[in-house]
């Protein structure tokens, strides 16, 4: 339910807004994964990163550098953004700009 926004390899992830990390772990088929929680019902989970540099339990600031894509041999990288409101995934497009 969520989108894959290509990067240039190695880039940072930030977050899309002020929230509080509720889990930090390695999920099957998207890697490290990192979910932060923006007030009630509302969630952005982050995948396939290289690592990520914040924990549980971390209050989060807009646009904070959260972590690091991977570096790959072609120059580009993955990093899966999913958006969720009361258990329910939503577009991410629907809420945030996406574009440059």
């Amino acid at each position: 339910q969520g989108v894959e926004i290509e990067a240039p390899s190695g880039a940072p992830v930030r977050s899309i807004g002020k929230g509080k990390v509720v889990f930090s772990g390695t999920v099957s088929g998207f890697g490290k994964v990192l979910i932060i929680q923006h007030g009630t019902g509302l969630f952005s989970v982050y995948g396939k990163a290289e690592s990520f540099n914040v924990a549980r339990g971390q209050v989060i600031a807009p646009g904070q550098n959260i972590g690091r894509l991977p570096a790959s041999p072609g120059g580009k990288s993955v990093l899966y953004l999913e958006l969720r409101a009361a258990g329910t995934a939503i577009d991410p497009a629907a809420v945030i700009p996406l574009s440059r």
